[in-house]
């Protein structure tokens, strides 16, 4: 396996979108909750020796602040590339308004 390039940086807010989401969906499923959960954190950790597999978002001013999305089942993981960081800043169902929560 090849070496890290970049670190995973979770913001609280991200921290606590992840609490979130397991609660959530524990409530009627918690191996479900498990297996969402790794799968996010599975995907994020990809991010260290790819950081530009997210999509650019379509919305102009979420582009604008530089965030970049990553696609995971209903999921939306919103980050931005520092100089050799990756900074999770939130991750969003994507039915819900997710830039009114990022800006």
């Amino acid at each position: 396996m090849s070496k890290p390039r970049f670190k995973i940086r979770y913001l609280r807010s991200a921290e606590d979108d992840l609490y979130g989401i397991a609660d959530y969906i524990s409530e009627d499923n918690p191996r479900a909750a498990n297996r969402m959960i790794d799968r996010l954190e599975q995907s994020i950790i990809r991010l260290e020796l790819s950081p530009f597999a997210g999509k650019l978002p379509d919305d102009d001013e979420l582009r604008r602040r530089s965030y970049r999305m990553l696609i995971v089942g209903k999921y939306l993981v919103f980050y931005k590339i520092k100089e050799t960081a990756v900074e999770i800043h939130r991750i969003i169902h994507g039915a819900r308004d997710y830039k009114h929560l990022l800006i």
